[in-house]
């Protein structure tokens, strides 16, 4: 067995690694496991960008930590009523966004919520 690191919500879990699908009891990410190194889906950029996050019961700018072709991981004050599985719309303008999304994971850093988006 081997400590295993989740490369979207950076949960620690173990696994065999051989060679296989590997999917994060935490958050429900899949990645495959190719000896010591792990393959993302899409490739993560790192930014820092203001974005609109919207729904029937909230309009608040977020944070947005990290992008890819699959979705984007965001910042938000932990007041914020978020939820997993919960369907949003992100708008970020400056990368040409506007976009519905479902919301895959949420882990609260103190007074901040990171969560991970997929967009739909």
């Amino acid at each position: 067995m081997k400590n295993t690191s989740c490369e979207r919500c950076d949960s620690q879990f173990f696994t065999a690694y051989n060679d296989t699908n590997t999917t994060c009891p935490f958050c429900g990410y899949s990645f495959f496991l190719t000896g010591e190194s792990m393959i993302r889906s899409y490739q993560r950029s790192l930014i820092n960008r203001p974005c609109l996050l919207t729904n029937n019961k909230i309009k608040v700018t977020v944070k947005a930590c990290d992008i890819s072709e699959g979705g984007l991981g965001i910042e938000v004050d932990a007041g914020v009523p978020i939820a997993k599985n919960e369907e949003v719309n992100i708008l970020m303008e400056d990368f040409d966004i506007n976009s519905a999304a479902q919301i895959v994971w949420i882990n609260k850093e103190g007074d901040t919520l990171r969560a991970g988006l997929q967009f739909l």
